[in-house]
């Protein structure tokens, strides 16, 4: 027993309030590792920057979300977005340095108000029982009042802070994921880029060799065009002269007096010598000129079961989702891209053709509704909108088949060119002088070169008109492709802006969830062990102290009521350890803010200056400056976590130093009885067993008086 009492003499000599408040600060200060805490800090702010950097490139929008933006508050620009973050974060992180300072200087005073708190109700020993009273009733209450708001206040800034760090962690994830859908929807973007590329170099390639036949076209008629003028103007000078008629008129007296002479008879001039019926010309052929519509009915028909087939080829005639979204050339973007880019050839062509362009006009269009309903359903998709998507396609391919026949039909029987020459009849060489008949030929044969002649200038700008219309589309077809190889550039400088950005926010995200591990943890400390604390010394105070809440019938508010004060034995002991308890977590959460306001205030709060200066990069072209902004914040931020981790380095082998001084003080006070070589852990093991010795004793020291509590506990 002297060993035992001993012992409790000594630990009562090396341990007081103070002390043990010390005690229970070095246990936690291994829960809160401060270099795991702040390093990420200097991180943080160093990925906001290079994201600020990163914005600089180019602006675009970002994808928007099934249920919209939560935090987001610019999604149509993706450099806004990244302000919005960065000025979050340098509020989020100033409002950490203030929230904790306040928190650093409010705990400060918890100790000092328990304390005045605790010797209130002891009493002062130079007062009399009914001073103390008096004192009590005249100062507890506002005591009182005052540590709880101070509580109040530390738990308002903990909740704050975590608050403010939760919100800022939500909105780098939502951009985050805003960045992962917009670079799908890129990706996307560049292969529907690169299909309607291969598609228009099919199609310029065919409008090349169009205009290569019409020009040769327009050579032919050009040359046709001068043959006939040749002709017309060689026609126009075969026509007789005034002297050649009269030289005509005279051959033909002549040969009219010899023929009187020889035959006696004398032939009228223009009298028939057996005349020639001249045929009528045969009907003219009216040809329909054949619609280029039916040009595009063979894709029409490919691609309208190709989307039936995506539709109707997997398991029980349902969809077959790999082949839907297949990347290879055959998935349901491939085919929405041919469509629309028939779509656009058709537009591109001749705004005077005919039902059939019309047609395949309407058939793209609903070709194009279709195969975006297929490619937007998410797989597996619902049975009826699917069943119902496929009976519309089922119809709509049955429209474009027919179409199709129609158009094999009508190219076997329609010529592609409708020209018609047009007939001159003969004339009549049956009688007449001689005269007479040399103006009917040359009559006759101006005719036919002048019908020549306006047939050639007719086909000529025939030709000419479709070569420029040939020239047109293949202008057209050449721009589109620059127009794309544009976008396709932009988007691929996008993806390159957003798999950078979606690093950076991933790291950024690592980063943020170690500070708001801390801050929840500092917030369960101030909001849950602290205050539990401080309202548990608070209730037993009112309760020792007997101070009431009661309404009085003239006030609007409750008025104190105090009584007088006794303290036993439990109840000093149950005050003492309340106010202990009060004290040491109050201890440990200003030993924490302090270490955070230190070093946040000596090594992150110059980067979140250096941060915001950087907003005025964006939108440069100087990439020098933009390269030497992230050189500099980059070795700032290494900078800053090595004296990060050298000052909390020499704070914990300064805590390590205060322990072995403990225990030396532990050692040198249980020296003088137990032998030099013991240890703290041998003493204790040591006082155990006398304690559980002597329970034992005691317990079966009361089973021999009271037997009862043998027979209700069997094991005793």
């Amino acid at each position: 027993m002297s060993t035992v009492q001993d012992f409790n003499n000594r630990i009562a000599e090396t341990h007081s309030g103070r002390t043990e408040i010390q005690d229970f600060v070095f246990k936690t200060s291994y829960a809160f590792p401060s270099a795991d805490v702040l390093l990420p800090a200097p991180m943080a702010v160093s990925i906001l920057g290079q994201l600020t950097l990163v914005a600089t490139a180019t602006d675009f929008k970002l994808v928007k979300p099934a249920d919209g933006f939560k935090h987001v508050r610019y999604p149509d620009s993706f450099r806004a977005t990244i302000t919005q973050l960065v000025n979050s974060g340098a509020l989020a992180l100033n409002r950490s340095f203030v929230n904790f300072d306040e928190i650093n200087k409010r705990c400060a005073a918890i100790r000092p108000g328990v304390n005045n708190i605790v010797q209130l109700l002891v009493g002062h020993p130079d007062n009399t029982a009914r001073e103390n009273e008096q004192a009590i009733e005249r100062y507890l209450p506002n005591q009182i009042n005052s540590l709880s708001r101070t509580v109040e206040a530390c738990l308002e800034k903990a909740k704050e802070t975590d608050r403010v760090f939760n919100q800022l962690l939500e909105l780098t994830m939502e951009i985050h994921e805003a960045c992962t859908a917009t670079q799908g929807y890129n990706e996307s973007r560049i292969r529907e880029a690169e299909l309607r590329k291969a598609f228009l170099a099919k199609e310029q390639e065919a409008a090349e060799e169009m205009k290569r036949i019409g020009e040769d076209a327009v050579k032919q008629a050009r040359e046709d065009y001068a043959k006939s003028q040749t002709l017309f103007n060689q026609a126009v000078k075969s026509m007789p002269t005034a002297g050649q008629i009269a030289g005509l008129n005279l051959l033909d007296m002549g040969q009219g007096i010899l023929h009187a002479v020889t035959f006696g008879a004398v032939r009228r001039p223009g009298a028939s010598s057996g005349g020639t019926t001249s045929g009528q010309p045969p009907p003219q052929q009216r040809v329909t000129p054949y619609d280029p519509g039916f040009q595009k009915a063979s894709m029409l028909r490919e691609l309208a079961e190709s989307l039936h087939i995506l539709l109707t080829c997997g398991p029980n005639s349902t969809p077959s989702w790999n082949a839907v979204k297949a990347s290879d050339g055959t998935g349901c973007i491939d085919i929405r891209v041919k469509f629309e880019e028939v779509l656009a050839s058709i537009k591109r062509g001749d705004p005077k053709n005919g039902r059939a362009t019309a047609k395949a006009a309407t058939l793209a269009e609903r070709g194009i509704e279709y195969s975006q309903k297929l490619e937007d359903i998410v797989p597996p998709g619902d049975e009826m909108q699917i069943a119902r998507l496929t009976g519309a396609v089922s119809a709509w391919r049955d429209s474009v088949l027919a179409f199709a026949s129609e158009a094999d039909l009508h190219s076997a029987s329609s010529p592609i060119s409708s020209s018609v020459q047009a007939f001159i009849p003969a004339p009549n060489m049956g009688g007449g002088s001689s005269a007479e008949l040399a103006v009917r030929g040359a009559q006759y044969n101006l005719a036919v070169t002048s019908a020549q002649l306006n047939a050639s200038r007719e086909n000529s700008r025939f030709t000419s008109e479709k070569l420029m219309q040939v020239t047109g589309q293949l202008g057209d077809i050449m721009a589109q492709v620059v127009k794309i190889d544009i976008k396709k550039q932009n988007w691929e400088e996008i993806m390159a802006i957003l798999l950078k950005a979606i690093d950076f926010l991933c790291e950024l995200k690592r980063y943020l969830n170690n500070l708001v591990h801390f801050f929840n943890s500092v917030n369960n400390l101030v909001c849950i062990s602290m205050r539990e604390a401080a309202d548990a010394f608070i209730s037993i105070v009112k309760d020792a102290a007997r101070i009431e809440d009661s309404a009085g019938h003239n006030h609007e508010r409750g008025t104190r009521q105090i009584g007088g004060v006794t303290l036993d034995a439990w109840a000093r002991q149950a005050i003492y350890n309340h106010a202990l308890s009060v004290a040491k977590i109050s201890k440990v959460v200003e030993n924490i803010s302090d270490m955070y306001v230190t070093l946040y205030d000596g090594n992150v709060h110059p980067g979140v200056n250096m941060l915001l200066g950087m907003g005025k990069l964006v939108g440069s072209k100087d990439q020098a400056a933009i390269a030497a902004a992230g050189t500099e914040i980059q070795g700032w931020a290494q900078g800053a976590s090595d004296r990060i981790i050298q000052l909390v380095s020499e704070r914990a082998q300064a805590n390590e130093r205060d322990i072995e001084k403990r225990i030396a003080e532990l050692e040198k006070s249980l020296g003088g009885i137990l032998p030099r070589s013991s240890r703290i852990e041998e003493i204790v093991r040591t006082v155990e067993k006398e304690e559980v010795k002597k329970t034992g004793q005691e317990l079966v020291a009361t089973i021999e008086e009271r037997p009862v509590y043998k027979r209700m506990n069997p094991f005793l």
